[in-house]
């Protein structure tokens, strides 16, 4: 619970940090850095402490960036194209769920 409870709380900071200063790159980039890291860390470490503050660490940028992506997507197609921007995201996020088994049907 506790890595979902920060993720939370740093999707809504990062994203209002992103609409704030108008800026969309870096608030996806960076998370997306820092959750590469902290798995890669998770691998290395065999405390429970540590997984524990690894896994706050990824799910910090899974969650984070999330809305400045859709975002992104959103505003570089305009009009009706916008859902299909959004859709696109969704559908290559979901297709990394696939091909890491996370989802398996049965």
């Amino acid at each position: 619970m506790i890595p979902y409870l920060v993720g939370l709380l740093a999707m809504v900071l990062v994203s209002r940090s992103s609409d704030r200063k108008m800026e969309r790159k870096y608030h996806a980039a960076i998370p997306a850095i820092i959750a590469g890291i902290a798995f890669w860390s998770l691998g290395a470490t065999h405390s429970t402490f540590s997984s524990i503050v690894f896994f706050c660490f990824a799910a910090l940028g899974i969650y984070s960036v999330l809305w400045p992506s859709l975002f992104t997507a959103w505003r570089v197609s305009v009009g009706i194209r916008s859902g299909f921007g959004i859709a696109l995201v969704s559908s290559v996020a979901n297709l990394g769920r696939v091909s890491s088994g996370r989802m398996r049907s049965g």
